[in-house]
């Protein structure tokens, strides 16, 4: 089994990324020593030790990780979304990795009429569905949610959810022009929205 770390900075400290990411990676090696240790104690090979295909494995690290970090306490809102499984509500609130990204359907001109389909079925269809997310694959492009203030908003138009609601993680790009088939999405500086 392989643990990915960061790199070590020269206090030996690992760069983690902020999140979540550095108790989870700790906690690993803590349960591969642990079952490393359980099992020469018990006169068998320690590489033998962890079967990655055993259930208990992952309940023993859920549970060793949650009594590490309180995570179980931490967020109520998460809480109820994994008791209600509703997916979509344990993906608002749970973040390894703090940083959130947003999903853009950009205008590929080599594929413009697919992008032109895929723009025509939100608006026809008024809401964000799971087929349309998997038709959209090839045409998205995952960019750092923009700040606030960012022009690049005036560029992004939220998919309909229904309701009236708009999307906060999925977005249509509307002009063609800054979308390079080399280069990917190149978004101006400043954006006139009189010119879109």
């Amino acid at each position: 089994m392989v643990v990915f770390l960061p790199e070590k900075t020269r206090e030996r400290e690992f760069l983690y990324p902020p999140g979540g990411y550095k108790e989870a990676a700790e906690t690993t090696l803590t349960l591969i020593r642990l079952k490393q240790t359980g099992a020469q104690e018990r006169g068998a090979s320690p590489e033998d030790a962890i079967d990655i295909a055993d259930p208990n494995l992952f309940n023993q690290y859920f549970r060793m990780l949650y009594d590490l970090t309180g995570a179980a306490l931490l967020d109520p809102d998460l809480d109820d979304a994994l008791q209600r499984r509703s997916f979509v509500d344990v993906a608002k609130h749970y973040r390894v990795i703090d940083r959130q990204s947003i999903n853009v359907l950009v205008p590929y001109a080599e594929e413009i009429a697919l992008f032109e389909t895929l723009k025509g079925r939100l608006e026809s269809d008024g809401r964000l569905t799971r087929q349309w997310v998997l038709d959209s694959r090839p045409l998205t492009v995952s960019l750092y949610r923009p700040k606030i203030d960012d022009p690049v908003w005036n560029l992004l138009d939220p998919a309909p959810l229904g309701r009236a609601e708009k999307a906060e993680d999925w977005f249509v790009y509307l002009n063609p022009k800054d979308y390079d088939p080399l280069l990917g999405l190149k978004p101006p500086n400043e954006v006139d929205p009189w010119n879109i």
